[in-house]
């Protein structure tokens, strides 16, 4: 069977959920989650699956007979096709085709407890009726916060990925550094950045990101312009990669013309410090909460707390932010193998900004670093 241990391992986990909460069928509707599952996601632009999972039987994919073939190479389960497009009848295809086929399958699934979950987050509302419909009576549950849940800590095959995102990411950094030079803009490094980054993957290749320089610094982040860089310039660059639909999220500062004040330098060393305090609390157990006084602490410590209006950093997966998250007000706890950025960063306009960050492995005896470019300017 094609089906990913992974992603085998995914489900068998969502069934002991369900045993725990009774529940018969869960239908999951979210392309991300959907993905999580069974390795399936669409590349075209219409494309509306569900996949239908069994407390006791093999889950049931539905999606558009354009994707049946990609469906059947990464899913080992059963996988029913709907017309998504036909010269004579449909050229896009809605939810109610992925709905209607679903019927098949429901209209001879008898549930014993009577208590269906569905991903409320995702779902089209349109599958939400058609289970209202066909198991009239039934308890309904949205378990989405149960699927985040269980998305915190990462198996084998999401950190192969996410250290591909890191490196991938390590690479901008380098090729955005050839081009952060005074007289080129904003918009120079982003085009450069993408258009290497494709020739690099040999095809499309998600990237984007904060790339702010001089004054436009002090308002931590935005998309690039284009404002021309000036020698002795902050420019940041909080980068996104995305491979194999993980994320990568990392920040490097650096100095048009590589050499930085006396400030900009003390600032530089302080936040390398901040990101080894942050280092030293990543341990599974531990909220977002004491993440956040931790980072905050440290840059207060040297003088610079008021200067630091953000969170400190956050988790991340098949989506840029995910919980735990680095606030003051988080109380939810990192697991053994979560993956998360930190990063504290400091603002005021003698400096324009300095952020630092990189993306960690949470492990029992430390953290692995998924990201080697340098913090330096």
């Amino acid at each position: 069977m094609p089906w990913g241990e992974g992603q085998r391992r995914r489900c068998s986990r969502l069934q002991e959920i369900m045993d725990e909460k009774n529940l018969d069928l869960v239908v999951v509707g979210s392309p991300k989650n959907i993905f999580y599952f069974t390795g399936y996601i669409t590349a075209h632009l219409y494309m509306p699956s569900m996949l239908l999972v069994f407390r006791v039987d093999e889950p049931v994919l539905i999606t558009g007979a354009a994707d049946k073939e990609l469906a059947a190479r990464k899913f080992g389960g059963e996988v029913l096709e709907y017309v998504n497009y036909s010269l004579d009848t449909r050229m896009r295809p809605y939810p109610n085709l992925a709905v209607e086929t679903s019927r098949k399958i429901l209209a001879r699934f008898k549930p014993e407890n009577g208590r269906i979950g569905y991903e409320g987050w995702g779902l089209n509302s349109a599958m939400l009726h058609e289970l209202v419909r066909s198991f009239k009576g039934a308890d309904l549950q949205d378990i989405s916060q149960d699927i985040l849940w269980m998305r915190i800590s990462k198996d084998e095959d999401e950190l192969e990925e996410l250290r591909k995102a890191g490196r991938l990411n390590d690479l901008a950094y380098g090729l955005a550094k050839r081009v952060a030079l005074e007289g080129k803009t904003e918009v120079d490094i982003y085009s450069y950045v993408q258009s290497e980054l494709i020739k690099e993957v040999g095809g499309y290749q998600y990237f984007y990101g904060d790339i702010v320089s001089g004054e436009r610094c002090v308002n931590i982040g935005g998309p690039p312009t284009r404002r021309v860089l000036r020698n002795g310039e902050t420019v940041i660059l909080d980068l996104w990669v995305v491979t194999g639909e993980y994320w990568s999220d990392t920040c490097r500062t650096f100095v048009v013309g590589g050499k930085p004040s006396p400030e900009q330098d003390k600032v530089f060393k302080v936040l390398i410090e901040v990101l080894k305090a942050g280092e030293d609390v990543l341990r599974p157990g531990v909220t977002g909460a004491e993440v956040y006084k931790a980072v905050y602490d440290a840059i207060d410590r040297a003088g610079y707390g008021k200067y630091f209006p953000h969170h400190a950093g956050h988790c991340l997966g098949l989506e840029a932010w995910e919980p735990p998250y680095f606030i003051p007000g988080d109380n939810t706890p990192l697991r053994e193998n979560s993956v998360c950025t930190l990063e504290p960063g400091i603002y005021f306009s003698e400096i324009g900004g300095v952020r630092l960050e990189n993306n960690y492995v949470v492990r029992r005896d430390g953290v692995e670093v998924l990201n080697r470019f340098p913090l330096e300017p």
